[in-house]
């Protein structure tokens, strides 16, 4: 243990680790006396540790000397213990840990998001291992992606998911703390709808007349539902007696693993996604219509 006298200069000591993953450490003079003022210790630790991380987030203090660097270099696991597991390799096991307690759609917008965040970090922040994330690094990220144009909106989304991830990692005691509840995001924009008024119904009921898809654009307009609740409706969700029509499944698609998937819900995710309207007369005059001919061409095959 080193003891510092009264006029000794205060150090400052950084732990971190270079691109082999061996740890290193850097002491940086104050120029300050143990007896200095708060304020003055305050100040003058803010300006060390904001030159550091600049050093360090542009790699130059973790940067291996070729001279030192051994001419064969064995694949590292991507952890060195169970609290030194890298970033992004965190973030691929947290999406198979939490996929049986969430829905299919929820995954599989859960997976994408954490590829974008993963091909990022990839690309800027090779090998971070969780317990050296920061919050400089999350903020830097979402600025990135602001700043190349994604909404605060979306920005908001990449933040949910990166929050929910290191809350489980501090939860199983792999952080102390959640450095995502550090970051400042975007100023969200105020959402305003757009409503087609009746003229431009009108028209665009006359531009889908006769077409395939003119009884998908009728539910749409008077209903309101969303594209996958449209495409998950079957003659189960139509009670011509009740004259009722029923959301009760969704169909989606997704694209992973360099291939498309379709995806069929067939258990919403709340109750309240289960829904039961009146069945509207033109409307059930076009599916009656339909019915009919679906039975009529079956007969022929």
């Amino acid at each position: 243990m080193v003891v510092f006298g009264s006029d000794s200069p205060v150090p400052a000591i950084f732990d971190f680790r270079d691109d082999e993953g061996k740890r290193k450490r850097r002491w940086v003079c104050t120029n300050l006396s143990v007896g200095c003022s708060n304020k003055a210790l305050t100040a003058m630790t803010k300006e060390i540790v904001t030159a550091f991380y600049k050093e360090y987030l542009t790699g130059s203090l973790t940067k291996v000397d070729p001279a030192k660097k051994p001419k064969t270099v064995k694949a590292e696991s991507s952890t060195n213990s169970e609290n030194e597991i890298e970033f992004r390799a965190f973030l691929l096991k947290w999406l198979d840990i939490v996929k049986p307690s969430i829905s299919n759609n929820t995954f599989i917008g859960y997976r994408g998001v954490v590829t974008r965040i993963t091909e990022y970090f990839d690309k800027y922040y090779p090998r971070l291992l969780l317990s050296e994330l920061t919050p400089i690094h999350l903020q830097q990220y979402y600025n990135e992606k602001y700043n190349s144009g994604a909404s605060a909106s979306t920005v908001k989304h990449y933040h949910a998911n990166i929050h929910k991830a290191l809350r489980y990692a501090v939860k199983v005691d792999f952080l102390n703390v959640n450095v995502a509840d550090k970051d400042n995001l975007p100023k969200m924009e105020k959402f305003e709808a757009n409503f087609y008024s009746k003229e431009e119904l009108d028209k665009l009921f006359e531009m889908f007349k006769g077409d395939r898809l003119e009884l998908v654009i009728h539910i749409a307009a008077y209903y309101g539902l969303r594209k996958s609740e449209i495409l998950g409706l079957k003659w189960d969700s139509i009670d011509f007696d009740a004259k009722t029509i029923t959301v009760r499944r969704k169909i989606s698609n997704s694209y992973g693993n360099g291939k498309e998937e379709i995806i069929v819900e067939n258990q919403l995710q709340t109750r309240a996604s289960v829904r039961t309207f009146p069945l509207i007369s033109h409307i059930e005059k076009m599916l009656k219509e339909r019915k009919y001919l679906e039975s009529y061409y079956s007969k022929l095959l």
